[in-house]
């Protein structure tokens, strides 16, 4: 095979293998632009290298893509259903906005000869780094994953502490039965991660907040009393905590294991609730 070749079918390779980690779940959460603009660099340096076959560098690379990603969707389909119904679509989207800038790239690298010895091996060296994208990331995304999960579960308990806090210390001043579920005393008591008063506003209103991977609900029962829920958004990448707190004191941590699990961690409504 020659060295020509052997370049188309790298870059064949790299843009297919490069959708995998973004696919599979979980994933390290960034932007799809980033990998088109990938591809579009490792087509430029692969014309720059096969001799200015710009052509055949935009077929491999195009072909690359929808292969990858059809193999990547066939491989780990998504756990939700309606993601899955639409991945056809977005494979062929993302497909032509491959051909669009490979072509651009490729014709790009058509207008200009390497002639210098130094720039070539610079040149693989980069084309190298771009194929390898795919594979490298596979690898860190266990780690990186498991390091944001834990960063979320703890988050979501000193948020969930800190609202509980909140609550009580409004149920303790004068008509603290009113004041406990007031959106004006609760966020100026507050003292916990992130939380503003929109936040305060969506889920006092009977509408879930989410915040770094944890969806939280809070329900006013009356007479002072309420329940504090909060469990992660998605059962692969977000968290692994089903978390609880009312009036009785207590914080109640339940550990979600999988996606039966965390779908009775929610009530009819799509909501979390306590165990």
């Amino acid at each position: 095979m020659t060295r020509d070749k052997v370049v188309i079918a790298l870059t064949a390779v790299g843009s297919a293998w490069c959708w995998w980690p973004v696919i599979r779940e979980p994933s390290l959460e960034f932007s799809r632009w980033i990998l088109l603009g990938l591809i579009a660099l490792m087509a430029l340096f692969a014309t720059l290298v096969a001799n200015r076959r710009w052509l055949s560098v935009v077929v491999a690379a195009t072909l690359g893509s929808f292969l990858g990603m059809c193999a990547g969707q066939a491989m780990w389909p998504s756990d939700d259903g309606i993601a899955n119904s639409y991945a056809g679509i977005v494979i062929v989207i993302a497909t032509l906005a491959v051909l669009v800038l490979a072509l651009v790239a490729g014709l790009t690298g058509r207008a200009f000869s390497v002639t210098n010895p130094i720039a070539r091996p610079i040149l693989w060296i980069a084309l190298m780094g771009c194929i390898a994208f795919g594979p490298v990331l596979m690898a860190v995304t266990p780690p990186f994953v498991a390091r944001r999960m834990a960063r979320n579960d703890r988050l979501a308990m000193e948020r969930l502490a800190a609202m509980k806090k909140a609550i009580d210390s409004a149920r303790a001043e004068a008509d603290g039965a009113r004041q406990g579920c007031d959106v004006h005393a609760l966020s100026h008591r507050y003292s916990g991660p992130t939380f503003s008063q929109s936040d305060w506003l969506r889920v006092l209103g009977d509408n879930a907040v989410k915040e770094d991977g944890y969806v939280f609900l809070i329900k006013c029962l009356g007479n002072g009393t309420y329940k504090i829920n909060a469990i992660p958004d998605r059962i692969k990448g977000d968290g692994t905590r089903q978390l609880c707190a009312d009036d009785s004191g207590k914080i109640t941590i339940g550990i979600v294991y999988d996606e039966q699990q965390w779908r009775s961690a929610m009530n009819e409504a799509g909501l979390p609730r306590c165990p």
